[in-house]
């Protein structure tokens, strides 16, 4: 019954992908000759050519991932921000940001963002963690403080996909050794000039 439909009512069964922001210990830098600091297609399972991408986000997961305290770093499970168990390691915790399970796992924080491609209208998603995460909690800092009038002439928060951002990467140097991260910036000059309306078909794909 779909056979003419094309690929335009059948998104169900596609592969979300992922840009996987790549470490020196990363499969594909290790085994494939992959920089440190580039994207990588989960999906498509190639290097992203340009790692600067223009996207709006939709909306985002805060999640804990367990994973044993080793060298294997085996993952166990992921939880959800309200989920009893990262409430008893937050509980249970001797130093903010260092949280375990009752089963002496660790717990790593991480933001899933989805999000919209500028450039061609997919979605797609990535994660942000460790080093990156004081920069993704600036930009969505900044996104928050964007006003935008309602048809009556009240203000309120610019609505999260309301935004044009870009994505790039960097690298940080620490005492462990030096790793890639995220930064956020506007796509358009300032974050006010980068908010989109229900007129931009990006907009309409985010929502």
């Amino acid at each position: 019954d779909d056979f003419d439909q094309g690929f335009e009512d059948s998104r169900d069964d596609f592969a979300m992908p992922k840009l996987i922001l790549l470490q020196s210990k990363s499969p594909q830098c290790e085994e494939d000759g992959m920089k440190l600091g580039s994207l990588y297609d989960n999906v498509a399972e190639e290097e992203v050519p340009n790692p600067s991408v223009n996207f709006v986000p939709v909306y985002r997961d805060h999640v804990f991932v367990e994973k044993t305290d080793d060298a294997a770093r085996k993952y166990i499970a992921t939880h959800s921000l309200n989920s009893e168990v990262v409430a008893l390691a937050k509980e249970t915790s001797e130093k903010f940001g260092q949280y375990y399970t009752a089963a002496g796992n660790k717990l790593e924080e991480k933001f899933v963002i989805y999000a919209v491609n500028a450039a061609d209208g997919q979605p797609f998603a990535f994660d942000v963690k460790g080093l990156s995460m004081k920069h993704y909690k600036k930009w969505r800092s900044r996104l928050g403080k964007i006003m935008v009038a309602r048809p009556d002439g009240s203000k309120k928060a610019a609505p999260f996909h309301s935004h044009l951002c870009t994505l790039t990467t960097d690298k940080e140097k620490t005492e462990n050794g030096v790793f890639s991260v995220f930064n956020f910036a506007a796509a358009s000059g300032t974050v006010r000039d980068s908010v989109i309306d229900k007129t931009n078909p990006l907009f309409g794909e985010a929502k």
